[in-house]
């Protein structure tokens, strides 16, 4: 009657934990056979035991049916012949039922286990004292690591309250060292305040030596523009003077007389400054242009003379361009070296203005051929009012205006070897 009772298997447990329920047809309500249970006659027939019932282990309250799931076929086969042996053909339903009730009852209360029990508790039950010691030698075995465990751990309290010491004498040592890295530290900042001010102090002064230098600088440079401008100038100024040298040593060469007074000739005529001195019947020349010759000519004898330092003895020459005149010493008279317009060439006091002139150029000759060395000589002889058997006369007696021409060309020459004499003997 055990076996046929143990004979069961467990359903399949449902995963989402909520219990066991039965893994086909619909779940009924499986009597429970305990020693609380006294009757379940109520019962119908279609919860007699059979291979398709469905039951609760009362040890692990897990559905599980009769007769399935963990017994091979011929252990089925062996239950139900067992079932039938024991069971009379003649008993109903009703009573069968009453009897596995009463047989669950008693085997209940003699095994002192609730039925039924599912297989794995009978299992348990039936075949786990082998199982119970090895579990006993399991915590024997538990018991001794345990133990060891725990005189481990006493030792390690042990060394750790010892480390304790230790670190509380370590800490008391931190902590002295740090209220001194603490008073270090406020040394520092100590420091660091009055390297702070410093610094302040210096950068002021680095700012105002930054100033002081960028005023430097400017003014530097505005003198430095200065200076090259002071440089152009003093190029500038070298440039001038050598220039100037170069023109002061060519107006040195220069004779400035002969610059002034250019004395040339055109063919019968002689010039100066272009304007010439005579006349001829071929060649008329205007009282205008006669008159301003003689002006050239009057204004050349006074700077020869003062050149020379000479004071003629008869005649003093009075330079008035056009309108010049020559007057005698100890005499208010004055002689004309121009003509009038009206054509009156041929008079006394124009013969006796050019004789004159004449005298003082024949004193200026005769007193450069004394200052020069000797082996000079004055181009044209002048005496008196005649120059190279020329007569200056325009009105002497026989005299024609080709004489006359020639007379007043030799006076030019004489007076441009004057000026040559004085550009090579007077400084």
């Amino acid at each position: 009657k055990l076996q046929f009772l143990y004979f069961i298997e467990p359903l399949t447990p449902n995963m989402s934990g909520r219990g066991v329920q039965p893994s086909v047809g619909t779940p009924v309500k499986t009597p429970r056979f305990d020693k609380k249970t006294t009757s379940n006659a109520s019962t119908t027939a279609s919860q007699v035991p059979s291979a398709g019932r469905y039951y609760t282990c009362q040890n692990c309250r897990r559905a599980f049916k009769l007769l399935e799931g963990g017994l091979t076929k011929n252990e089925e086969n062996k239950a139900f012949e067992w079932i039938q042996d024991t069971v009379p053909e003649d008993m109903s339903p009703e009573e069968l039922h009453q009897t596995v009730c009463s047989l669950m009852m008693y085997t209940s209360e003699t095994a002192n286990v609730d039925t039924p029990l599912c297989q794995g508790c009978y299992n348990a039950l039936t075949w786990g004292r082998s199982g119970l010691n090895e579990q006993l030698n399991q915590l024997q075995a538990d018991i001794t690591v345990h133990v060891e465990q725990h005189r481990q751990l006493q030792l390690e309290d042990m060394l750790a309250e010892e480390r304790g010491r230790h670190c509380d004498s370590e800490l008391r040592r931190l902590s002295e060292e740090e209220q001194r890295l603490n008073e270090e530290i406020e040394e520092i900042e100590r420091e660091e305040r009055l390297l702070s001010d410093s610094i302040r102090e210096k950068e002021e002064e680095h700012a105002r030596i930054t100033n002081d230098k960028n005023i430097l600088w400017t003014k530097l440079n505005e003198l430095a523009v200065d200076e090259t401008n002071l440089n152009e100038q003093r190029e500038n100024l070298i440039n001038t003077l050598s220039m100037d040298d170069v023109e002061r040593q060519r107006l040195c060469k220069t004779n400035m007389l002969n610059e002034s007074f250019h004395i040339w000739c055109d063919g019968h005529f002689g010039t100066i400054n272009k304007l010439r001195l005579g006349k001829l019947v071929s060649q008329p020349v205007d009282h205008n242009e006669m008159n301003a010759a003689w002006g050239y000519c009057a204004q050349l004898l006074v700077l020869l003379l003062s050149k020379w330092k000479v004071s003629t003895s008869r005649y003093q020459v009075h330079p008035m361009g056009n309108f010049s005149t020559v007057r005698k010493h100890g005499s208010k008279q004055h002689y004309e070296l121009w003509a009038g317009a009206t054509g009156l060439w041929a008079s006394a006091r124009y013969d006796n203005g050019m004789a004159g002139f004449l005298c003082c150029v024949d004193e200026l000759c005769r007193h450069c051929l004394s200052r020069i060395p000797p082996g000079g000589s004055i181009p044209f002889n002048m005496n008196e009012d005649r120059i190279s058997n020329y007569s200056i006369r325009l009105t002497s007696h026989g005299q024609s205006d080709e004489n006359w021409t020639k007379a007043l060309k030799c006076m030019l020459i004489n007076l441009k070897w004057v000026i040559s004499m004085t550009a090579a003997h007077l400084p």
